[in-house]
C-alpha cells in the first residue's frame, strides 16, 4: 500500500491531461530573420533544435545557422550571404537575387531567383525552377557540431548530389558548376 500512496503522491502535482513538453512554448519570432537589413545575423548550435526556419525580405546581410533544421525558406532576399546548418528535408529559395550561400540539405529548390552562387550539400538532386545565372559548387566546410548535426539531419557526408542540378527551365540558360569553391 505504500508503493501506490507514493506514486499518486508523485503525480498530484501533474494536474489531469498535462504533460511536462506541454509546457513548452515555442516563440515563432526565434526562428525567423525578417525585413532585416545590413545585419549580422547569427543562431548559435542548439538555438533552432531542428525546427523549421524561415528567412523572409533580408537586404545586405550576412546570416549564419549553426544549427541543424527541419526546412528553411528564404523569400525575396536581395544582396545576402547565408550558411546554413544541415537541414533535414528541403530549403527552398524563392523571388531572391544575388545571393551568396553554404548549404547542407537533402533537396534545394529555387523558384524566381537571379545571381544565385551556391556551395552546396545535397542528397537529392538541387531543382531549379525559373532561375536566372546560378552556380553550384560542393559543400567544403567544417565547424565542431556539424557532423552530430548531419546525423540529426539524417544526412549522410557520403552522398552529395549538388553536381547533378535538374533546371526546370532549361531555356534560361545551363548552370556551370564550380570545380574549386575557394579560388573561383
Amino acid at each position: 500500500a505504500g508503493e501506490v500512496g507514493s506514486v499518486k503522491s508523485a503525480t498530484a502535482s501533474v494536474s489531469e491531461g498535462q504533460f511536462s513538453w506541454s509546457n513548452r512554448k515555442l516563440d515563432i519570432a526565434n526562428y525567423m530573420f525578417s525585413k532585416r537589413s545590413g545585419e549580422v545575423l547569427i543562431k548559435r548550435p542548439d538555438e533552432v533544435g531542428g525546427q523549421q526556419f524561415i528567412i523572409e525580405e533580408c537586404e545586405d546581410c550576412v546570416i549564419v545557422i549553426l544549427d541543424w533544421m527541419a526546412t528553411v525558406s528564404i523569400d525575396e532576399c536581395k544582396r545576402c550571404r547565408v550558411f546554413l546548418g544541415p537541414v533535414e528535408s528541403s530549403v527552398f529559395i524563392r523571388d531572391s537575387e544575388d545571393l551568396q550561400c553554404i548549404i547542407a540539405c537533402q533537396q534545394l529548390r529555387t523558384r524566381d531567383v537571379t545571381n544565385l552562387t551556391a556551395l552546396l550539400h545535397s542528397t537529392s538532386q538541387p531543382s531549379i525552377e525559373e532561375t536566372e545565372n546560378v552556380r553550384f559548387g560542393c559543400f567544403t566546410f567544417f565547424y565542431a557540431e556539424l557532423q552530430v548535426q548531419l546525423a540529426r539531419a539524417n544526412l549522410s557526408p557520403f552522398n552529395n548530389r549538388w553536381f547533378e542540378p535538374y533546371n526546370f527551365t532549361p531555356k534560361r540558360g545551363n548552370i556551370p558548376l564550380i570545380e574549386h569553391p575557394l579560388t573561383d
